[in-house]
């Protein structure tokens, strides 16, 4: 992990992961949710102790290990901040729905006044987000079927495929595409590395430009992918 997150320049440090981690709750979660989740930690920390105890402390310990891999200098990647996104999406709806809990009185009045216009606010923000999240999925899952579609035909012709098949080891720029490299050529899958453009490799399987490699020579192109070898 730290290896593949130095290659791909994932964030480090303390610093960064202060930094990081609202940004990465933001990638997990809509904004609104996650400001109704931040009110739903302090309104049933406060008014539902013993209901909110068990996912704040999960809360807790989630937030803990992120800064703690920060700490460490491990590489920070979004899928760490998942428990505490999680408890964040948990606490949400206590914020809007908590008050059903509570005994008739002021308290659950105050709260329940508070909760129907704070509840209208979070479906409007969160369809206008979501929207914009749902153009964002559909773009890059477009974009990414065009390229698997491209590196699929390339890897039909007969010389591109024996390339990567007999070469080791197979460099690649993006390890999304390795399971579909090594089954579409039929090569094995330890043959097949990520790596940056200087490391030395017998083939590569390039998205952009001539790799810097020598005696690389080109075995098939097209206009998202090329594949050059030595051997």
């Amino acid at each position: 992990t730290r290896d593949l997150g130095g290659l791909l320049n994932a964030p480090t440090g303390t610093g960064r992961a202060l930094s990081e981690l609202p940004r990465f709750l933001r990638f997990l979660l809509a904004d609104p949710i996650v400001w109704a989740g931040l009110a739903g930690v302090v309104v049933g920390t406060t008014l539902l102790y013993r209901r909110a105890v068990l996912p704040a402390a999960l809360l807790g310990i989630g937030l803990m290990a992120f800064i703690t891999l920060g700490v460490a200098g491990l590489p920070l990647v979004y899928r760490y901040a998942l428990v505490p996104g999680a408890m964040v999406a948990l606490f949400a709806p206590v914020s809007l729905m908590g008050w059903v809990h509570l005994p008739a009185g002021r308290a659950r009045s105050v709260w329940r006044a508070l909760s129907l216009p704070a509840g209208a606010a979070v479906v409007v923000l969160s369809a206008g987000s979501t929207a914009g999240d749902l153009h964002l999925v559909v773009q890059r899952s477009e974009e990414m079927a065009a390229d698997q579609r491209a590196l699929r035909t390339l890897l039909t012709e007969p010389e591109a495929a024996a390339s990567v098949r007999r070469c080791r080891p197979v460099l690649i720029r993006d390890f999304l595409v390795a399971p579909l490299v090594a089954y579409r050529a039929g090569a094995e899958i330890s043959a097949i590395t990520l790596g940056p453009p200087s490391q030395a490799a017998s083939a590569v399987v390039a998205a952009s430009g001539p790799p810097s490699g020598r005696g690389l020579r080109i075995r098939a192109r097209n206009a998202r992918w090329a594949i050059y070898s030595k051997c």
